[in-house]
């Protein structure tokens, strides 16, 4: 990214000020986005509070980005296909 706009940049900040703890995805005439509330995936829902409120994007599993990682997390849960469809990113635009 070009110096003169990562500062317009869509990015992740962990730990905002004046904002319950984790994760947001900020973006340029948007109000920030809590990230942890899509990071649950596998967690027993009397974990999810605690989790919410401790977890960064740091946090995450890896297969919601990283194409090996979301094969091997396919092959666990038995899944041989599936429908990619934007979620965050889907709030840009």
């Amino acid at each position: 990214m070009d110096k003169a706009f990562r500062e317009r940049a869509p990015r992740v900040v962990d730990n905002l000020p004046g904002r319950q703890p984790g994760s947001y995805l900020v973006l340029e005439g948007i109000a920030p986005i809590h990230l942890t509330q899509g990071l649950g995936a596998g967690k027993k829902p009397e974990e999810l509070p605690q989790f919410f409120q401790q977890t960064t994007y740091k946090d995450a599993r890896r297969g919601g980005w990283d194409p090996a990682e979301r094969l091997r997390a396919m092959d666990l849960d038995g899944v041989e296909a599936e429908v990619i469809y934007t979620t965050l990113g889907f709030r840009q635009f």
